[in-house]
Protein backbone atom coordinates (compact mmCIF):
# COMPACT_ATOMS: atom_id res chain seq x y z
CA UNK A 1 0.00 0.00 0.00
CA UNK A 2 1.33 3.46 -0.84
CA UNK A 3 2.09 6.09 1.81
CA UNK A 4 -0.94 8.03 0.58
CA UNK A 5 -3.17 4.96 0.97
CA UNK A 6 -1.84 4.28 4.48
CA UNK A 7 -2.46 7.90 5.46
CA UNK A 8 -6.02 7.77 4.11
CA UNK A 9 -6.65 4.49 5.94
CA UNK A 10 -5.27 5.94 9.18
CA UNK A 11 -7.41 9.07 8.78
CA UNK A 12 -10.56 7.03 8.19
CA UNK A 13 -9.78 4.75 11.15
CA UNK A 14 -9.03 7.70 13.42
CA UNK A 15 -12.19 9.49 12.31
CA UNK A 16 -14.28 6.39 12.89
CA UNK A 17 -12.75 5.81 16.31
CA UNK A 18 -13.27 9.40 17.43
CA UNK A 19 -16.78 9.49 16.01
CA UNK A 20 -17.75 6.23 17.68
CA UNK A 21 -16.23 7.26 20.98
CA UNK A 22 -17.84 10.66 20.97
CA UNK A 23 -21.26 9.71 19.64
CA UNK A 24 -22.53 8.17 22.87
CA UNK A 25 -21.57 11.11 25.06
CA UNK A 26 -24.36 13.52 24.13
CA UNK A 27 -28.09 13.51 24.70
CA UNK A 28 -31.15 15.13 23.16
CA UNK A 29 -30.87 18.21 25.39
CA UNK A 30 -27.49 19.27 23.96
CA UNK A 31 -25.62 18.45 27.20
CA UNK A 32 -22.73 15.99 27.44
CA UNK A 33 -20.15 15.05 30.05
CA UNK A 34 -16.79 13.38 29.78
CA UNK A 35 -15.14 13.01 33.15
CA UNK A 36 -14.65 16.46 34.57
CA UNK A 37 -15.67 18.38 31.43
CA UNK A 38 -19.29 19.32 30.76
CA UNK A 39 -20.37 20.59 27.36
CA UNK A 40 -23.66 22.31 26.59
CA UNK A 41 -24.88 23.35 23.15
CA UNK A 42 -27.27 26.28 22.93
CA UNK A 43 -28.83 27.61 19.75
CA UNK A 44 -25.80 29.81 18.96
CA UNK A 45 -22.89 28.57 21.05
CA UNK A 46 -21.03 25.76 22.80
CA UNK A 47 -20.28 26.15 26.51
CA UNK A 48 -17.37 24.09 27.90
CA UNK A 49 -17.15 23.85 31.69
CA UNK A 50 -14.04 22.54 33.43
CA UNK A 51 -15.21 20.88 36.65
CA UNK A 52 -11.74 19.67 37.61
CA UNK A 53 -8.95 21.10 39.78
CA UNK A 54 -6.56 21.37 36.84
CA UNK A 55 -6.52 23.54 33.71
CA UNK A 56 -8.00 21.92 30.59
CA UNK A 57 -7.08 22.73 27.00
CA UNK A 58 -9.80 22.39 24.37
CA UNK A 59 -10.78 23.03 20.79
CA UNK A 60 -14.35 23.10 19.47
CA UNK A 61 -15.08 22.13 15.87
CA UNK A 62 -18.15 21.33 13.85
CA UNK A 63 -18.76 17.60 13.39
CA UNK A 64 -18.66 17.90 9.58
CA UNK A 65 -15.54 20.07 9.63
CA UNK A 66 -13.76 17.62 11.96
CA UNK A 67 -13.16 15.28 9.01
CA UNK A 68 -11.61 18.09 6.97
CA UNK A 69 -9.25 19.84 9.38
CA UNK A 70 -5.73 19.00 10.47
CA UNK A 71 -4.93 20.08 14.03
CA UNK A 72 -2.78 19.13 16.97
CA UNK A 73 -3.35 19.47 20.73
CA UNK A 74 -1.64 22.69 21.82
CA UNK A 75 -0.10 22.90 25.31
CA UNK A 76 1.37 26.40 25.03
CA UNK A 77 -0.78 28.45 27.40
CA UNK A 78 0.41 31.70 25.79
CA UNK A 79 -0.90 30.69 22.34
CA UNK A 80 -3.94 28.65 23.36
CA UNK A 81 -5.04 29.54 26.89
CA UNK A 82 -6.52 26.65 28.86
CA UNK A 83 -9.82 26.75 30.70
CA UNK A 84 -8.85 27.25 34.34
CA UNK A 85 -9.98 24.90 37.10
CA UNK A 86 -13.68 25.59 37.68
CA UNK A 87 -13.77 27.87 34.63
CA UNK A 88 -16.02 28.12 31.58
CA UNK A 89 -15.35 28.95 27.95
CA UNK A 90 -17.98 29.70 25.32
CA UNK A 91 -17.41 29.33 21.58
CA UNK A 92 -19.65 30.39 18.72
CA UNK A 93 -21.65 27.68 16.95
CA UNK A 94 -19.41 26.28 14.21
CA UNK A 95 -20.40 26.74 10.59
CA UNK A 96 -19.18 25.08 7.41
CA UNK A 97 -19.48 26.91 4.10
CA UNK A 98 -21.62 29.54 5.84
CA UNK A 99 -24.13 26.97 7.15
CA UNK A 100 -24.42 26.31 10.92
CA UNK A 101 -23.37 22.78 11.84
CA UNK A 102 -25.91 20.45 13.48
CA UNK A 103 -23.33 19.04 15.91
CA UNK A 104 -20.07 20.09 17.50
CA UNK A 105 -17.16 18.06 18.84
CA UNK A 106 -15.15 19.40 21.75
CA UNK A 107 -11.71 17.84 21.98
CA UNK A 108 -10.05 18.34 25.35
CA UNK A 109 -6.84 17.38 27.15
CA UNK A 110 -4.51 18.29 29.99
CA UNK A 111 -0.74 18.59 30.15
CA UNK A 112 0.81 15.19 30.86
CA UNK A 113 2.16 15.37 34.40
CA UNK A 114 5.17 13.32 33.32
CA UNK A 115 6.24 15.98 30.79
CA UNK A 116 9.58 17.68 31.25
CA UNK A 117 9.21 21.41 31.96
CA UNK A 118 10.89 22.27 28.64
CA UNK A 119 8.94 19.70 26.60
CA UNK A 120 5.26 19.77 27.58
CA UNK A 121 2.97 17.25 25.94
CA UNK A 122 -0.76 16.50 26.12
CA UNK A 123 -2.16 13.53 27.97
CA UNK A 124 -4.86 11.57 26.10
CA UNK A 125 -7.19 13.63 23.93
CA UNK A 126 -10.88 13.09 24.71
CA UNK A 127 -13.86 14.01 22.54
CA UNK A 128 -17.36 15.09 23.50
CA UNK A 129 -20.03 15.41 20.81
CA UNK A 130 -23.16 17.53 21.25
CA UNK A 131 -26.16 18.27 19.04
CA UNK A 132 -27.51 21.79 18.74
CA UNK A 133 -31.16 22.29 19.76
Amino acid sequence: MSARGRAATLGVALGAALGAGAAGCGDATGVARDGSVRVRATRDSVRVENRSREPVFSVTVGAEAAALIDWYPCVDAARCPPIPAGGVRTAARPAIRGRPEAEAIVYWWRIDSRSAADLLRPDSVRAVRVRFP
